[in-house]
């Protein structure tokens, strides 16, 4: 396949690829659910050494935004270890309603 032909069947992927990063960016401060998951077009060529730099970027900004979001499921795993602790350890006989209900995790 001819370089101008590769580059026209990439470029609408590389441009849909960016907007999902952004979005995703966006959600993820939003505190959405992420949008759906992409899946590749079959059939595309070879990237051309053209948009290799172009791609490269958008794959440290993807990893970039998997090492934030691996951080982030990791702080919500800690807190809620934190807090199944602090219920196990509440006062006998204390119903759940008389329990503490709030538990500053950053103290």
């Amino acid at each position: 396949m001819h370089d101008d032909a590769a580059v026209a069947a990439w470029r609408p992927v590389l441009d849909d690829l960016t907007a999902r990063l952004a979005a995703t960016v966006e959600d993820v401060r939003a505190g959405r659910e992420p949008g759906d998951a992409w899946h590749p077009p079959a059939g595309l060529p070879p990237l051309p050494e053209r948009l290799r730099a172009e791609a490269e970027q958008l794959l440290d900004a993807q990893q970039e935004l998997s090492r934030h979001l691996a951080a982030m499921r990791d702080d919500v795993r800690g807190r809620l270890t934190s807090a199944r602790s602090a219920q196990r350890f509440a006062a006998p006989g204390r119903t759940k309603q008389a329990a503490a209900r709030y538990v500053d995790l950053d103290a």
